[in-house]
């Protein structure tokens, strides 16, 4: 153990080209192990599936915020403006 966290500590200062694995800290929520994500995939298709993901999402939230009342619609829309705000900021990265 103790020389494979040598190697990656190795790797994460002396080699940027490495594959970066983030470990979890004790604090972080505990994520799912169903859906992982392969971690050759580049960064930049990531974001471009982030921003597909998003993009959809806040389709349908505006949809169902169409139909839905007065309650419902008030929430689907600021589900809306969040997904848009996050869309945004995946865009700018």
């Amino acid at each position: 153990k103790i020389k494979a966290a040598t190697d990656r500590a190795i790797n994460f200062y002396l080699n940027p080209g490495a594959l970066k694995i983030s470990i979890p800290s004790a604090s972080s929520r505990k994520s799912s192990r169903i859906f992982l994500i392969d971690p050759t995939v580049d960064e930049e298709t990531l974001l471009v599936e982030a921003c597909e993901s998003l993009a959809a999402a806040s389709d349908m939230a505006r949809d169902i915020s169409d139909v839905a009342d007065h309650p419902q619609r008030r929430a689907m829309l600021m589900l809306h403006q969040v997904i848009m705000l996050s869309e945004l900021m995946v865009n700018r990265v």
